[in-house]
This record gives C-alpha cells, structure tokens and sequence, in this order.
C-alpha cells in the first residue's frame, strides 16, 4: 500500500508537524506487530525526524458495538459460511 507510512511521518517532521493521528483502515484489529511497528518503531522515527507524538487510532475491534454488530453479522451467516 501507499504510500509509506515511515516516508509520510518523515515529510510531516520534516515540515514542522509536532503530533500526527494514524487509523490503519485496512486493519479491523489491532494486533502485536501494528502496535510495534506503528506505536512504537514509527513513533520513535517520527520523534528523530523532529516530531513528537504519533498516536495510534484504536482499531475496530476496540469499539464494543462493532464487536457485537460482527458477532451478530456472523450468526446470522452461520450457514452460508458452513456450506462453503
């Protein structure tokens, strides 16, 4: 995908910007290498390039009513998935 996340975070240190919010769309849960890689590894890039904060958006998977729409979602399509 693109573009690169680690390029973007170094343009915007690079022009001033201090605090970047990053969503990761593609993901609808969190997992430990897109906290790593994400959270940490580009936070400390960012902060090297003269920025000084990256947050992490939460995935969807932390928002309890997506949880449920999804878990309903796959009840109801329980049986197309079984025949499959």
């Amino acid at each position: 995908m693109q573009p690169n996340i680690v390029d973007v975070l170094e343009d915007l240190a690079e022009k001033g910007i201090k605090k970047v919010s990053v969503a990761c769309p593609s993901f609808t849960a969190d997992c430990l290498e897109t906290l790593e890689e994400i959270a940490v590894e580009n936070h400390e890039d960012f902060e090297k390039n003269g920025g000084e904060y990256v947050k992490l958006i939460p995935s969807l998977n932390d928002n309890d009513d997506w949880v449920q729409n999804f878990a309903e979602y796959l009840t109801e399509k329980e049986d197309e998935f079984i025949k499959k």
